[in-house]
């Protein structure tokens, strides 16, 4: 036993030389680990509990030397993870920083995973058994240093389990230890959490698991437990202003869209190799599935992100998946921005932290962010800047249907390629779209996976067998084909479906329609292939007996094919011009082209927007589709005409938001078809011909210009309360970017001023649509033709409005009068006169009642801190940081006192009227100075119940006036019914409110 003794003895001699080396390790390890989230624990082992080791476990070893030898952990630290995805990054790391001479994981166990049998503390994780680089003295003992690397949930288990062992010494554990222990257990099995939720979160989760054993949801709460990152207002504002369209509700609305996807049907992409290699592979980030239409790439989607959700649900570690579906019908998703939108929107929407990513471009830009000319270059930037997140673990992305998307599309993917090397091998795409010689180009070549659904038509065939045999099932039930009809239904089907389950599907439909006698001849007569099938589903409308029946059904086509989102069946009556009670049979004679959901009309698939849209269908659209645009253009003008008017929804609130209204309220003032307009139809004017564009809409008094003097407030306000003032800066700018030589000089004139209008205030639309008639107005400059066009409009209340610019280019030397920061406003006490207090070292008299200027005090060499009225108006005092008072003889405007004083605080008269008080302390003012006061009762008006809050002038609470950022102010004062404000531009702005007449705030 001698050995043992002499090391033990050795060991307690030095031991502080082992914490010395202790802490050089942990520091070592904090400071090469700084970019992930973890924690360190460090010691020293005791030499009390190092005999104890040495002689439990020296039957086990020849001699004491050997088993002295074998010790591998007097100095050890424990790196404790808060996400088991940085094991990659801590292991290379310290590799790096120590010399490695070993690394061992525990035998009993798997990566990540916990013996449910396990010892006492028994789960070590991931071993490094290390030694410093470099000389040291302490190399001189040559110990060999112990990092262990472990989660939270590993940490979490081995720190009860330590507690059960402790009280099985001393009895039996109760149940609710023993609950949390299997909890904990299971946890661990499942995937790994932040220290958090161990810390914080974890024992509220643990009383949702039953007695027995782990609940059955408990994956799911904990996943919604760890994503669950408290946002704040601003957080909640940027991702409802981020949401264009939620992924997920697309997923569902376009799976109960289509027939039930057979289990198994997309099974063999499963095992196909280039899903295999994209699947396993670091190396492999991109897949690319193509095929023809109709082939069931949308399904096959749908199918593989329910694979892969399950894959990384069994996982552990905090993997993420997020999904786009474009669709060519709408323009929330057939466009590069929305798909940058989506993703970004998903993926946030789970790990909400990374909405620190979002907020660093949005705090400065808002709105305008996800919605201007740059933003799907800025959107790139903080989508790139997400993914770089060393929190963030693997991302999968998929999009499905590239093809629907606009052509910048094509950019992204460039982008994507070029820059995923920057992050991989942590991100990975899976991409489908039709076989088009764009993505070919890009897709189809080198080194980049992809699977053709055409070559793999084997495996397409068995599936559409399969599906074939679903639907005849269905039909046999609905009705009741004999079996040799069903024979022959399911033989010609085979033979004419030519691997496409769309084929099939529209096939199917038409069989359920007709009698079971003529099953047989309408196969017989039914063309393979989709545009032959289209063509005689067309020829079938243009065909019915009743003339009349064929042309309501063409308009509706025409309106349902040129319309830029799916119509709602009440907006297809008003554009195709149907009785809406006529309006769904009619519908139901428009062949297999639509299908109805929720109210709503879908065309049954791009294919058939694609067949209908065909410059040959003139059978569809008579006179072309240009002219059907121009009259869908004006059939908008007159909806909105007859539709908007000023507070259309009858809020009598001027500073109320969007938010703040309900939806239904909204929907009931500006119905559907209303709406549509309002959004489309600069879209529609735009795809018409240039001669249906000139005239009548461009051209003198033409529909435009007619429709914005009297409307364009009353659009900009509807588009304010639907939450899509964006939609108007890019109609005006669409419509600002026609030729000046084909619209009228008055047309083209109040557009370049309605785009300047807009630029301006859109913010203050966006955040209280019913400004555009107060704020919008009234600080707009005198020139803008808006302004005087809707001079009217300007609230009653405001009795005098305010001086602003000349034009829209600022003239501010005359308004500014001060060329720096103002200080301090202050009125006489007859409210005859202003003073205004400036960096720029004057003061400036003004009348409030013009806001001319009365004249400027100089002589002060520093920025002037305050300023105030002697009470009988006829002294002027002004506190400066030259730490001089001066008094000022306010009709000779001259200095006719100076004070040394410093400035620290505020100056005002004393109660007497016969001293000057700064900060508490009175200063002597020569008595001849000063007058007796006038009878000033003053009088109650809009002041009384006026005041400014950040940017708004609010009466009794409630917000009526928003003042833009170079209006507000830093001193303001209320006078009778006047308010004045100064602000850092040296802008002193006058206002006169109505005594008699208020804002209407109170009346809801």
């Amino acid at each position: 036993m001698g050995a043992i003794s002499d090391f033990v003895a050795a060991f307690s001699r030095d031991a502080d030389k082992y914490k010395t080396l202790e802490k050089e390790v942990s520091a070592l390890c904090e400071k090469a680990l700084c970019s992930i989230e973890f924690l360190w624990q460090s010691r020293v082992k005791a030499a009390e509990s190092l005999e104890k080791k040495l002689r439990g476990r020296i039957d086990k070893y020849r001699d004491e030397s050997e088993n002295i030898a074998d010790i591998k952990d007097l100095v050890a630290g424990r790196v404790i993870l808060a996400r088991w995805l940085d094991i990659e990054h801590v292991e290379k790391t310290v590799s790096q920083i120590f010399n490695v001479i070993g690394r061992t994981q525990h035998p009993k166990h798997e990566w990540n995973a916990v013996n449910f049998n396990t010892r006492f503390r028994g789960y070590d994780g991931l071993h490094f058994h290390v030694t410093l680089q470099g000389p040291s003295d302490q190399q001189s003992w040559n110990p060999i240093i112990e990092i262990q690397v472990m989660s939270a949930f590993m940490w979490g288990f081995m720190t009860l389990e330590h507690d059960i062992e402790y009280k099985k010494l001393h009895g039996e554990p109760d149940e609710d230890l023993r609950s949390c222990l299997d909890l904990l257990k299971g946890v661990t099995n499942i995937g790994e959490i932040g220290l958090q939720m161990y810390d914080k979160q974890f024992f509220p989760v643990a009383k949702l698991s039953s007695p027995r054993g782990v609940n059955p949801d408990l994956q799911k709460t904990i996943r919604t437990v760890v994503a669950n990152v408290e946002l704040d207002e601003n957080d909640k504002q940027c991702l409802r202003d981020l949401r264009s369209t939620d992924p997920r509700h697309d997923k569902r609305r376009i799976k109960a869209s289509k027939d039930q996807l057979l289990e198994g049907s997309c099974s063999w992409i499963l095992e196909d190799s280039a899903f295999v290699d994209w699947w396993t592979r670091d190396d492999s980030r991109l897949l690319w599935i193509h095929g023809d239409p109709g082939k069931g790439k949308t399904m096959m989607m749908i199918a593989l992100i329910s694979e892969v959700t399950g894959r990384l649900n069994d996982r552990p570690g905090s993997n993420v998946l997020a999904y786009f579906f474009c669709q060519n019908t709408s323009n929330d998703l057939n466009t590069t921005v929305s798909v940058l939108r989506g993703l970004i929107y998903h993926l946030v929407d789970q790990e909400k932290k990374l909405i620190r990513h979002v907020r660093k471009s949005y705090d400065s830009a808002g709105r305008r962010l996800f919605e201007d000319g740059n933003a799907l270059y800025a959107l790139q930037m903080v989508f790139l800047d997400m993914l770089k997140d060393p929190s963030l673990g693997n991302v999968y992305f998929m999009v499905d249907a590239l093809d629907e998307c606009d052509p910048k599309i094509l950019e992204l993917l460039e982008w994507i390629i070029r820059e995923n090397s920057e992050v991989s091998p942590k991100i990975k795409w899976l991409t489908t779209s039709r076989n088009e010689p764009a993505f070919i180009e890009r897709l189809g070549r080198g080194h980049q996976l992809h699977t053709s659904l055409e070559l793999n038509s084997l495996h397409v065939a068995r599936a559409v067998e399969n599906f074939i045999d679903y639907k005849i099932n269905k039909l046999a039930g609905l009705k009741l084909y004999p079996s040799e009809l069903q024979v022959f239904v399911r033989k010609s089907l085979l033979e004419k479906a030519e691997g496409t389950f769309l084929w099939v599907a529209l096939v199917c439909k038409d069989l359920s329609k007709v009698r079971l006698e003529k099953t047989r001849s309408l196969l017989e007569k039914t063309p393979s292939g989709l545009e032959p099938l289209y063509e005689r589903m067309l020829d079938q409308i243009l065909h019915q007996e009743d003339k009349e029946d064929i042309e309501l059904c063409r308009r509706i086509l025409c309106s349902v094919t040129l319309a830029f989102r799916p119509l709602r069946l009440g907006e297809i009556a008003v554009f195709a011009r149907i009785p809406e009670s006529e309006l769904k049979d009619l519908v139901s004679h428009c062949g297999s082209f639509i299908t109805v959901r929720e109210e709503t009309a879908y065309l049954v698939h791009q294919s058939a927007k694609d067949y209908l849209s065909d410059g040959k269908r003139r059978s569809v659209f008579h006179s072309g589709q240009e002219n059907d645009h121009a009259n869908t253009a004006r059939l908008c003008l007159e909806v909105m005409s007859n539709t908007l008017k000023k507070d259309i929804c009858d809020l009598k609130r001027p500073g109320i938001r969007p938010s703040d209204v309900n939806e239904t309220r909204i929907g009931a003032y500006i119905p559907f078809h209303a709406q549509y307009a309002c959004l489309y139809w600069v879209d529609h004017l735009q795809q018409s011909s240039p001669t249906k564009q000139e005239t009548p809409f461009l051209r003198e008094g033409c529909q435009v210009y007619t429709f914005f003097e009297y409307h364009f407030l009353h659009w900009l306000e509807a588009l304010g309360f639907m939450s899509k003032v964006s939609e108007a800066v890019l109609a005006i700018k669409s419509l600002c970017s026609i030729p000046r030589s084909r619209m009228s000089t008055d047309l083209f004139s109040f557009m370049n001023d309605a785009r300047r209008f807009i630029l301006e205030f859109r913010s203050v639309i966006e955040m209280a649509p019913l400004q555009v008639y107060a704020s919008a107005l009234l600080f707009s400059p005198e020139a803008s033709i808006v302004k005087r066009r809707f001079s009217k409009e300007l609230p009653e209340w405001i009795e005098r409005p305010p001086i602003v610019e000349k034009d829209w280019t600022p003239s501010l030397q005359a308004l500014q009068g001060h060329s720096d920061w103002v200080r301090a406003v202050v009125f006489s006490p007859d409210g005859q006169l202003l003073a205004s207090a400036s960096d720029d070292n004057t003061v400036r008299l003004w009348d409030p009642a013009t806001g001319a200027s009365r004249g400027t005090l100089e002589g002060h060499s520093d920025s002037v801190r305050a300023v105030v009225f002697s009470p009988d108006g006829q002294l002027l005092a002004s506190a400066s940081y030259d730490d001089t008072i001066r008094l000022w003889d306010v009709k000779a405007k001259i200095s006719t006192q100076q004070i040394e004083h410093q400035y620290n605080g505020n100056l005002s008269f004393s109660i007497d009227w016969s001293q000057l008080k700064m900060d508490g302390r009175l200063l002597m003012v020569p008595s001849s100075s000063l007058n007796p006061p006038p009878n000033m009762n003053g009088s109650a008006g809009a002041s009384s119940s006026m005041n400014i809050k950040g940017e708004w002038v609010r009466y009794k609470d409630c917000n009526v006036l928003w003042l833009p950022p170079n209006r507000r102010p830093g001193v303001y004062a209320f006078q009778n019914k006047t308010l004045v404000l100064g602000n850092g531009s040296g802008r002193v702005t006058c206002f006169q409110f109505s005594l008699t007449i208020t804002p209407a705030v109170l009346e809801i």
